[in-house]
């Protein structure tokens, strides 16, 4: 009660301050979280509003799930103030997906010209530049990616995601010298969270790349011990050295290892089983960008999509009204040769 009748008095003062009607039917609408309220001021359109209420009108719409009118007030308010960096900048923001979605075509090359825009206005803003370089690494333009990603590196050395991120698409242009220096200096970060054990497991996949498995195994190991995102199913990209290990030697012990520590953790996840068997069959039939895992060899093949099937039975077992999970059975048994 005592937080509720300082809320009140604050709002009292708040509109004695600024007595403007349209800002205080704002106000009152969010203190009292009424979304239809917001609504009608989205439809009003707050025409000779300043740009900091038109953002904020956006940003309450988009925190209660109203996402679409979010992107309608901020789209208006770019019309009537298209320099203002705030506008560009969270419109941009609304309009990127998270590092491991796509999101729509279209979103995207909007939210690259809002950031190009806000960039403009603030040229050494490193965060702008570390969203535009995720945008363009969506929109598979890599190397205007990196060159995002490496300004804002530049502009804020010691954050360890920016320069995460910027090893990973250096990486991906096969520039991993560059990429392994950069991953060798976040894997000494515990901020955030996920950085060391997922800079292993990047670090284990350049090792493999330049022929040096059994370091790379390693490397695997101690990413799959680390605490990064545990508890999150897709972190069995940690373990894809121990299969390619199989899938280049023929041999495998690696794999055994690498499918024991994957069911101690995923035993009863459906959709792991079934991503770990999707990205197993992906890269024996070369599905992905990078093509087929480079160096396989046939017995490294056959051991890798008789797996693939395996994991994709238990997670139709485990799922058996999961699409996805039949479809990769499907997929798995047909290049594995079983037609039946």
């Amino acid at each position: 009660e005592r937080n509720e009748a300082g809320a009140l008095r604050l709002l009292e003062l708040a509109h004695l301050v600024d007595p403007d009607p349209e800002r205080a039917h704002l106000r009152e609408a969010l203190a009292s979280r009424d979304l239809d309220e917001l609504r009608f001021l989205a439809d009003s359109g707050l025409e000779g509003q300043p740009a900091s209420t038109v953002a904020l009108l956006a940003t309450s719409l988009d925190r209660l799930g109203d996402r679409e009118s979010a992107l309608f007030v901020y789209r208006a308010g770019i019309e009537r103030h298209p320099d203002d960096f705030e506008l560009l900048y969270r419109l941009a923001r609304l309009l990127t997906p998270g590092p491991d979605d796509s999101g729509p075509p279209e979103e995207l090359r909007e939210a690259a010209e809002c950031y190009r825009a806000a960039l403009s206005l603030h040229p050494d803003n490193a965060w702008t530049r570390f969203y535009l370089g995720r945008i363009y690494d969506k929109l598979d333009e890599r190397e205007r990616s990196r060159e995002q990603y490496q300004k804002a590196v530049d502009l804020e050395p010691d954050i360890g995601r920016l320069r995460f991120r910027l090893a990973q698409v250096q990486s991906k242009l096969d520039l991993d010298e560059e990429a392994r220096a950069n991953f060798e200096r976040t894997v000494t970060l515990d901020d955030p969270s996920w950085i060391r054990g997922w800079s292993l497991a990047s670090l284990s996949g350049l090792a493999l790349r330049r022929g040096e498995r059994d370091a790379a195994v390693e490397l695997a190991r101690r990413a799959w011990e680390s605490e990064a995102s545990a508890t999150w199913s897709r972190r069995y990209y940690m373990l894809w050295t121990f299969f390619a290990y199989t899938g280049v030697t023929g041999e495998e012990d690696a794999m055994l290892e690498g499918r024991q520590l994957f069911e101690e953790r995923f035993s009863l996840s459906s959709g792991a089983h079934n991503g770990l068997a999707w990205s197993l069959v992906a890269r024996v039939a070369g599905f992905t960008s990078r093509g087929p895992l480079e160096g396989l060899t046939p017995e490294g093949a056959e051991q890798l999509l008789a797996l693939a099937c395996e994991l994709a039975e238990r997670a139709v077992e485990l799922n058996p009204g999961s699409a996805d999970a039949w479809n990769t059975l499907g997929v798995a048994r047909t290049f594995a040769g079983d037609y039946e």
